[in-house]
C-alpha cells in the first residue's frame, strides 16, 4: 500500500558476534551503541516514517501527476455531533474501510484531550494507562459543561469547518476548529493557531486484523508480524497496531521536554541538520550504562509531555501511551513554527493540548491531569551519602561518625545490593550487618536515616521466600505464550519479575515492607528502587521481551514505559501502610514515568566524574522538571571514575540546588568522602552542603508551591522571564523558585568567565556578598573555586535558619531568619512553608503558611489563603510556638534607617524601636536583631511577658553583628556551642588587636560568635579586658600591605635596625632565633607593642607550607581566610605536624593548636624569601614528616656535586626524573628537594643570561623545535601514552626527549650547545612556548603545517598571551590570526 522496501540484512556472522558480546555482558561495561537499536531497526517508525515522507513529498511517492490532497483521512458525512462535554466524529481513510471514532473532549480548565481507535476494533487495545497515570484512575478530570460550549458549522471554500468555542469568561479565549476534509484539528487562542493537529496529513493508524499464515509472515519485510534484532526476533502475536499523528506549534520556535534524554534543552531538530540529529527522540526505558551526551539515546525514563514557548503564550502536549514512542521535530522559520510526528506502537491515540496561555496556567492544566508533586518527607531534602558500596555495618556508623565529627550535616546514608544475603532483597547479610536494627538506632539518635535497595527482580532459588510466595500465586510476568513464568538474568543471576498489572501481586508485594515482614527493618529505614525500567541482561537492548505477557493477556511492549513507575508506586503504598497513622515514604527510583511525581524521587542515572557530565546535568534536571518530574537531581561527583578535586568541589556547589542532593558512586571509584580531601577541597565540599541545610526552608517552602500550583522547583530562565527570547535556550543558568538565579561555574579552566544575563528591569543582589546588579545587563565572572555564583531576585524575601546542626532533624525547632531583598520600586514579597516534615497532618491544617510583604518600609507577616482553623492546627501551632523569626536582613535599602515599630494583635501593641546601628551597617545591608534594645521597658509594653521571653523572641543567637543589651538584665546569656581550641586562639589574637572596646570586631575575626558570646567567653578564660590592646593601624597596614608601618619601622631603630619581616615574627615567638631576645612575660622590649602573655610557635611542618602557597594561588593574600583553611585542616589532622615540646604536635597528647593569622603571614614570607621571586606558581618540595630545613649558604663542593646530578638526569635515557630523587642523592648534604630546585635556577641564573631570545638565537632554535614537534605529532597519533604539544607540559619537567638518529639527548642540553651562555630550563621553556603557539595556530588558526611559518610562530610566542590551552576550534580565523 505505501510501497516496498528492504531492511538491513543481517548476517551469520552477526548472529554469533552478538551471542558472544552477550555473554560477556556485565552491567558495568561502557555501553555499546550497536547493542541499542536506531531508527532503522524499529519497523514500525519506518512505515510511519515512509508515509509521513509520501504526505510531503507525493510526486516520488505516487505515479499520478496530479497531487494527493494533504491527508487521506477525512471525516464521514453527517458524523460530526457535539455531545455534552464531547465532539465526536467518524474519520475513514480513503482507502481502508475500517471507521475510527474520534473524540474531543473539552475540559474546564480549557484543556482539551482527542482520541482515536477503530470504532469496532478485531482486537482490544491497551487503553489502561490513563488508570495508573491520571488523577484519580482517569476519574477525576473536571470537563466543561454543555452551557460552557457552543458549536457552530460554516462552509468555508467548499470544506466543512466545525468551531468550538468556549462561552465561560475564563476561557472565552479560547476555541477548536476542526475541518472534515481532510481531518486536521486546530487549537485557537484568540482567533490564532496555537497548535495544530495533522495539518501536514502524519495521521495514520495501523488497524489491527486477522493473523495471516505462517508462509505470509515469513515472507513480510515490513516488520509487521516480526521483528530481528541482532540475535533476538520478537514475534507480534497481534500484528500491527502503531500509530502516529503530526504536531504543529504556530508561531514557535522553542519546544522542551519529553524527557529522559542526555541532550539539550531547547529540543533540537531530527532530520539530519547541521546543528540538530539525524535520529528521532526515543521514549523506551533502558538502562544504558555510561551512556553517552548529546544523544537522542533514550535512558531510564520516559514522560510523553512537550511544552512550547514564546513571547505571547506557553502551550502544552501530553501524548499519554506507554509503549514504545518516537519523536522527530522539524523546525520553520518563516513563518516559525515546529513540527513534531509522535508514533507509537501500541493503544489508543490519547493526548492532551493545554493552552496555557502563561506558563503558571499550562502548569496548573498539566498538574489537574497527572496530580502535582506532593511534599516530601523534610529529611528528603538533606544531603544524601550514598556509594556502591559502604563495606559493613562498622563502615556505616564510622561514615557517619565522621562526618560529626568534621562537623558536616546529612540526613541520609545509603546501601546497594551488597547488604542483603546474596541478592535476595528483604533480607541481611548478618556477617556484613550483625544487628541492623542497632545500627538505624544509632543513626536516628542523631537524626539520620537509612536508604536501602530493593530491585524489582526476585532470585529464583526455591529456598528463597519471596521467590516460593510469588512463583506459587502466580505473580510473575510470563512467557509470551503465557506457559510458565519469564526468567531473565540480573544480579541474583536467573530471576523473575513481578506483574505490577496484577492487583493481588502489587497487595503482596506492597506487604512485603511491612516491619514485621522486613527482617531488620525500622520506621527509620527507607527503600531504593533500581533497575526497575527493567534492566535484563542477555536481551535485547538489555531489558524484557516485548512479547512477555502481563496480567489481561497484555504484552510487555503494551506497558514497558509504565513498569518502573508501578513498581515505584507499589512501594511507595507499601512504605505508607507500613505505620499507623501513616507518615509520608521516602522512595527513589531510577525510572519513570508521567505520574511518577507522586511516588517519590529520581535521579538521571549512571554518569561519569567528567567536566561535561557535570555540564549536562542542568538540561537533564530541568527537562525533568519541565515535564513535572520536580524531586530530581543527578549523581555529585559523577557515578564511574574518580573526578579530580576541582570538579568534585565545583559539582557539590551545583548539587546543592538539585531538588535531589546525593553523592553517588561506583564501586570501582575511590572512595570519596569529603574528609579525604586536602584543603581548600574539603571546606569547600562542607561549605556548600552547610548552605544547602542553610536554603531547607526555602526548598521546603517550594515544595509546597510545587504542590499547590505544579510549578517546577528548578526552572530554566524562560519560565520566570517569558518576554525574553535572549533566555529561551539558555540552560547553563537557570532559577530555583522565582527568586534565585544559579549561574554554576562548570569549566576544568578556572579562568574561563561565566556569562550571566541579569534580566528584567530589576535588582540583582549576590547572595553572599550582597552586590547589587542593574539589570538588564550581561556580565562576565571569572569564579575562582571558592566562589559561586548565586543572585537573589529583588524584591523577594527568602527565609533561611543559620544553625548548624548534624541532620535536619536536630533544626526543626531552630529560628529562622528572613533576607529581605528590596526591589527598585522599594518592596519584596515572600513565604514561609512549615510542618512537621514527616505526617499528613498537612492535609488537615496542621501546617504554619506566612505570606511577607514589604512596601512603604514597613513588612508584614499574615496567614495565607491556604490556612485552615481546625483541631490540628491549633495542635501544630502550640507544638511551634517555641520557634520564632530570629533576625530580619535588608538588602537594598535606599537610605539609612533611624527606627522600627514592633506589632502584634494587629497593630493594637506596638513598641518604636530607635536603631543605632554605628558603623555596623555595610553597603545596603543591615540587621535589625543585632540592636541594643531596652527589653525591660518592652516588657512593660506587652503586658505579662517577661523581658527574658521576649529576648528569646526578637534576638539572634549567632547573628554576626549582633550585639546584646549592654545592661545585661533579664536572663541569662544565650547557651552556645563549645569554644575550640582554634576560636580561643583566635579570640586572643582579636582582643589583643582590637582591644575591649570593639568586640563587634572581635567576634567578627573570630568567626561565627557574637560579641556577646566573645565577652563571655573572654571572661571565662579569665583574661583582663585592659592592656591588651595592639593598634589596629598596625594589623591593618600589615594585612593590606599597605606602607604605613610605622610602629614596625620605630622597633626596627629600637632593636638595632632589624627586618620588619624579623620585628613581626619577635611579637609572636618566644623567642627571636637570631637575637635570642625575650618578647614574652610581663611587657615587651618592642616599643609600641605591649602585650600581655606569650605565644609560643610550632614549627612549620612541609604540608602546611605546601598549602599556604596552594591557599594564596587560589585567594590571593586573603590571610584570614586562609588561616582558618589551614587550621581546619590541623585540626583534622589533614597536613602532617611537627612535634614540638609542648607544642600539641603529631606526636603530642595535648590537642593541636591553632596557627594565628600573622604567623602565616610570616611563614608565607620567609618561603618566598627562600624561593625567591613570587612563589605563584611553585610548589614546596615535600619532605614527610619533617620540618622546612633551615637554609644556610651553599658551598662550592655542593654547587658541583648538584649541577653533576642535575645534568646526569638530564641526560639519562628516561629524562629528568624528581628534585626528591636529585635532593635524596646530594649525600647527607640535608638538601630538601625545594632547595635544589632553587639553588640550581639561582645558579645557572647567576651565570647564564635571561635575556629575551635574538633573533639569530630562534633561528638557531627554529629546526630543532620543528623537529621535536613533528615527532611528538607522529608518536601522539601512535599512543596514547604520548601526549600532544598543546601544551600541558609542566614547568620543570624535562623528561621530553629528543631522538637524533639512535641518541636521545635532552632536549634542553641540545639547545644549549645551539645558544651558548642560555640555561638549560631557559631553552627548554622558549622551545615549548614555539610548541604551544604552533598547536595554537593549527587548532584554532587552521594553518596546517605551523613549522612553515617562523615569523609568526615566533611574533606570538613574543606576546604576553597564554598558549596553554585552545581555544575554540569555531573561532574566527582572522580574528585568531590578527
Amino acid at each position: 500500500m505505501f510501497g516496498k522496501y528492504s531492511f538491513r540484512a543481517r548476517v551469520n556472522t552477526l548472529f554469533y558476534a552478538a551471542v558472544s558480546a552477550v555473554l560477556l555482558s556485565d552491567a558495568a561495561m561502557a555501553v555499546k551503541r550497536d547493542d541499542f537499536k536506531t531508527s532503522e531497526d524499529i519497523t514500525f517508525y519506518l512505515r510511519h516514517h515512509e508515509y509521513a515522507r509520501a504526505m510531503e513529498h507525493p510526486a516520488q511517492a505516487a505515479d499520478s501527476g496530479d497531487p494527493p490532497p494533504t491527508s487521506a483521512y477525512k471525516v464521514v458525512d453527517g458524523s460530526v455531533r457535539l455531545d455534552g462535554h464531547t465532539l465526536a466524529a467518524t474519520v475513514q481513510h480513503e482507502s481502508i474501510s475500517v471507521p475510527l471514532k474520534v473524540e474531543v473532549h473539552f475540559m474546564k480548565n480549557g484543556t482539551i484531550r482527542v482520541r482515536a481507535q477503530e470504532e469496532a476494533p478485531f482486537l482490544s487495545r491497551y487503553d489502561e494507562t490513563q488508570k495508573h497515570v491520571l488523577r484519580e484512575e482517569g476519574s477525576g478530570q473536571e470537563y466543561a459543561s454543555a452551557e460552557d460550549l457552543e458549536h457552530t458549522c460554516e462552509n468555508v471554500n467548499g470544506k466543512e469547518i466545525h468551531t468550538v468555542r468556549f462561552t465561560n469568561k475564563k476561557n472565552s479565549a479560547f476555541s477548536v476548529r476542526v475541518t472534515e476534509n481532510p481531518w486536521t484539528l486546530t487549537y485557537l487562542q484568540d482567533g490564532e493557531p496555537v497548535i495544530e493537529l495533522n495539518g501536514k496529513g502524519f495521521f495514520h493508524l495501523e488497524h489491527l486484523r486477522p493473523k495471516p499464515d505462517q508462509e505470509t509472515i515469513d515472507k513480510d519485510t515490513t516488520g509487521e508480524w516480526m521483528d530481528t534484532f541482532l540475535a533476538w526476533t520478537d514475534h507480534k502475536e497481534r500484528g500491527p497496531e502503531s500509530f502516529g499523528m503530526d504536531v504543529r506549534f504556530v508561531g514557535f520556535e522553542h519546544v522542551y521536554g519529553i524527557p529522559e534524554h542526555a541532550t539539550s534543552l531547547s529540543l533540537k531538530t531530527t532530520c539530519g541538520d547541521v546543528d540538530g540529529y539525524n535520529e528521532p527522540y526515543r521514549l523506551w526505558n533502558l538502562d544504558v550504562s555510561e551512556h553517552g551526551l548529546d544523544d537522542p539515546i533514550p535512558l531510564y525514563g520516559s514522560i510523553p509531555f512537550m511544552t512550547a514557548h514564546n513571547t505571547k503564550a506557553t502551550v502544552g502536549v501530553f501524548w499519554l501511551n506507554a509503549s514504545e514512542t518516537l519523536v522527530d521535530i522539524t523546525r520553520k522559520k518563516d513563518p516559525c513554527s515546529v513540527t513534531t510526528h509522535w508514533i507509537s506502537e501500541t493503544g489508543v491515540l490519547d493526548l492532551f493540548l493545554m493552552p496555557g496561555p502563561s506558563v503558571a496556567d499550562m502548569y496548573r492544566q498539566y498538574s489537574e491531569l497527572v496530580e502535582p508533586t506532593p511534599l516530601p518527607r523534610e529529611f528528603a531534602l538533606g544531603y544524601h551519602s550514598c556509594r556502591w558500596s559502604y563495606l559493613n555495618q562498622e563502615d556505616v556508623l564510622t561514615v557517619s561518625d565522621k562526618m560529626h565529627e568534621y562537623d558536616i550535616p546529612y540526613d541520609v546514608i545509603w546501601l546497594d545490593i551488597d547488604y542483603t544475603d546474596g541478592m535476595r532483597y528483604f533480607t541481611w547479610d548478618y556477617t556484613k550487618f550483625p544487628d541492623p536494627i542497632a545500627m538505624q538506632k544509632q543513626l536516628s539518635y542523631s537524626g539520620h536515616k537509612l536508604v536501602t535497595i530493593i530491585d524489582p527482580h526476585v532470585k529464583c532459588e526455591t529456598s528463597y521466600h519471596i521467590w516460593k510466595e510469588g512463583s506459587k500465586n502466580g505473580y510473575f510476568i510470563k512467557n509470551t505464550n503465557s506457559s510458565g513464568d519469564y526468567k531473565g538474568w540480573c544480579w541474583p543471576k536467573v530471576s523473575n519479575w513481578v506483574d505490577y498489572l496484577n492487583p493481588d501481586a502489587v497487595k503482596w508485594y506492597s506487604e512485603q515492607y511491612q516491619l514485621d515482614k522486613y527482617p531488620g527493618s525500622t520506621k527509620d529505614l527507607f527503600i531504593w528502587n533500581d533497575m526497575n525500567e527493567p534492566a535484563i541482561s542477555r536481551t535485547s537492548e538489555g531489558t524484557a521481551d516485548k512479547g512477555a505477557k502481563h496480567n489481561g493477556g497484555w504484552e510487555h511492549r503494551d506497558v514497558h514505559n509504565i513498569y518502573g513507575m508501578l513498581n515505584h508506586n507499589s512501594t511507595f503504598q507499601g512504605m505508607r501502610a507500613r505505620e499507623s497513622p501513616a507518615t509520608r515514604p521516602f522512595v527513589l527510583s531510577r525510572s519513570f514515568f508521567a505520574g511518577s511525581q507522586r511516588y517519590g524521587a529520581i535521579w538521571t542515572g549512571d554518569n561519569h566524574a567528567k567536566w561535561e557530565y557535570l555540564r549536562a546535568s542542568v538540561p537533564m534536571v530541568l527537562s525533568n522538571n519541565i515535564a513535572g518530574m520536580h524531586f530530581s537531581g543527578a549523581d555529585v561527583g559523577g557515578f564511574y571514575g574518580n573526578p579530580e578535586p576541582e570538579l568534585l568541589v565545583r559539582w557539590y556547589q551545583l548539587g546543592i540546588w538539585y531538588p535531589f542532593f546525593r553523592s553517588h558512586s561506583h564501586k570501582d571509584s575511590k572512595r570519596r568522602e569529603p574528609w579525604l580531601y586536602d584543603e581548600p577541597y574539603f571546606s569547600l565540599i562542607r561549605k556548600a552542603i552547610c548552605q544547602r541545610y542553610r536554603m531547607l526552608p526555602y526548598w521546603y517552602t517550594l515544595f509546597r508551591e510545587a504542590n499547590l500550583t505544579g510549578m517546577p522547583l528548578m526552572r530554566p530562565m524562560w519560565i520566570e522571564f517569558p518576554k525574553d527570547p535572549e533566555l529561551f535556550a539558555e540552560e547553563n543558568v537557570f532559577m530555583v523558585g522565582s527568586s534565585i538565579m544559579v549561574a554554576p561555574a562548570m569549566d576544568a579552566d578556572l579562568e574561563k568567565p561565566v556569562s550571566v544575563k541579569f534580566p528584567s528591569q530589576e535588582n540583582w543582589y549576590n547572595m553572599y556578598t550582597h552586590q547589587a546588579y542593574l539589570a538588564p545587563i550581561r556580565r562576565q565572572f571569572v569564579v575562582d573555586l571558592a566562589q559561586t555564583l548565586v543572585f537573589v531576585r529583588g524584591g523577594s524575601i527568602i527565609p533561611t535558619r543559620e544553625r548548624q546542626r548534624k541532620s535536619s532533624a536536630f533544626m526543626k525547632h531552630d529560628p529562622f531568619t528572613l533576607y529581605v531583598y528590596i526591589s527598585r520600586d522599594g518592596t519584596a514579597f515572600g513565604k514561609l512553608y512549615v510542618d512537621d516534615g514527616e505526617s499528613y497532618d498537612y492535609e488537615g491544617g496542621g501546617f504554619i503558611e506566612r505570606e511577607f510583604s514589604f512596601s512603604n518600609n514597613k513588612l508584614v507577616s499574615r496567614s495565607s489563603t491556604h490556612t485552615v482553623d481546625s483541631t490540628v492546627q491549633k495542635e501544630y501551632l502550640e507544638c511551634m510556638s517555641d520557634v520564632v523569626v530570629e533576625s530580619i536582613v535588608f538588602i537594598g535599602m535606599p537610605d539609612r534607617v533611624s527606627n522600627a515599630i514592633i506589632s502584634t494583635d494587629n497593630g493594637l501593641n506596638e513598641h518604636k524601636l530607635a536603631l543605632d546601628y554605628g558603623d555596623r551597617r555595610t553597603d545596603s545591608k543591615f540587621d535589625i536583631s543585632g540592636l541594643s534594645i531596652d527589653w525591660e521597658d518592652i516588657a512593660q509594653k506587652f503586658g505579662d511577658k517577661s523581658a527574658a521571653t521576649l529576648r528569646a523572641r526578637f534576638s539572634v543567637k549567632r547573628a554576626q553583628f549582633d550585639i546584646r543589651s549592654s545592661s545585661g538584665k533579664g536572663g541569662n546569656p544565650t547557651v552556645s556551642a563549645r569554644w575550640s581550641v582554634g576560636e580561643d586562639d583566635a579570640l586572643r589574637t582579636a582582643v589583643a588587636m582590637y582591644g575591649e572596646k570593639s568586640w563587634e570586631l572581635v567576634s567578627r575575626f573570630v568567626g561565627s560568635r557574637t560579641a556577646f558570646q566573645s565577652i563571655i567567653r573572654w571572661r571565662y578564660l579569665g583574661m583582663p579586658l585592659a592592656g591588651t590592646k595592639l593598634p589596629h593601624l598596625f594589623w591593618r597596614s600589615v594585612l593590606q600591605r599597605k606602607n604605613r608601618l610605622k610602629h614596625i619601622d620605630r622597633s626596627k631603630a629600637a632593636l638595632g635596625n632589624m627586618s620588619r619581616l624579623s620585628v613581626i615574627e619577635a611579637i609572636l615567638n618566644k623567642e627571636h632565633e637570631d637575637d635570642k631576645r625575650v618578647v614574652g612575660g610581663g611587657g615587651s622590649d618592642l616599643p609600641g607593642f605591649p602585650l600581655q602573655g606569650r605565644v609560643v610557635r610550632e614549627p612549620f611542618s612541609v604540608d602546611e607550607d605546601n598549602m599556604i602557597f596552594r591557599l594564596v594561588r587560589l585567594y590571593g593574600k586573603k590571610w584570614v581566610k586562609i588561616t582558618r583553611l589551614i587550621n581546619i585542616a590541623r585540626k583534622n589532622k589533614r597536613v602532617e605536624l611537627l612535634q614540638s615540646d609542648g607544642s600539641g604536635g603529631a606526636g603530642s597528647s595535648k590537642h593541636v593548636r591553632a596557627r594565628m593569622v600573622m604567623e602565616i603571614y610570616i611563614q608565607y614570607n620567609r618561603l618566598v624569601s627562600k624561593v625567591g621571586g613570587n612563589p605563584k606558581n611553585k610548589k614546596v618540595g615535600r619532605t614527610k614528616g619533617t620540618a622546612l630545613r633551615q637554609s644556610r649558604p651553599w658551598t662550592e663542593l655542593e654547587d658541583r656535586e648538584l649541577v653533576g646530578l642535575v645534568e646526569e638526569q638530564m641526560a639519562h635515557v628516561d629524562g629528568f626524573t624528581s628534585w626528591k630523587q636529585i635532593s635524596s642523592k646530594m649525600k647527607g648534604r640535608n638538601r630538601t628537594s625545594l632547595q635544589c630546585m632553587v639553588r640550581w635556577t639561582q645558579y645557572i641564573g647567576s651565570h647564564l643570561k635571561h635575556t629575551p631570545f635574538t633573533v639569530e638565537e630562534d633561528e638557531k632554535l627554529w629546526p630543532l623545535a620543528v623537529r621535536y614537534y613533528k615527532l611528538l605529532q607522529t608518536k601522539a597519533e601512535q599512543s596514547d601514552e604520548v601526549h600532544s604539544v598543546a601544551g600541558y607540559m609542566r614547568m620543570g619537567d624535562v623528561r621530553v626527549v629528543v631522538e637524533d638518529g639512535s641518541v636521545r639527548m635532552g632536549l634542553g642540553w641540545v639547545g644549549v650547545e645551539l645558544t651558548p651562555g642560555r640555561s638549560h630550563l631557559n631553552v627548554y621553556t622558549r622551545i615549548r612556548r614555539f610548541h604551544r603557539v604552533m598547536e595554537w595556530l593549527r587548532v584554532v588558526g587552521r594553518v596546517q603545517d605551523p613549522s612553515m611559518h617562523f615569523e609568526l610562530v615566533r611574533g606570538l610566542a613574543n606576546t604576553p598571551a597564554n598558549f596553554r590551552t585552545c581555544p575554540s576550534p569555531s573561532a574566527n580565523k582572522a580574528n585568531v590570526l590578527k
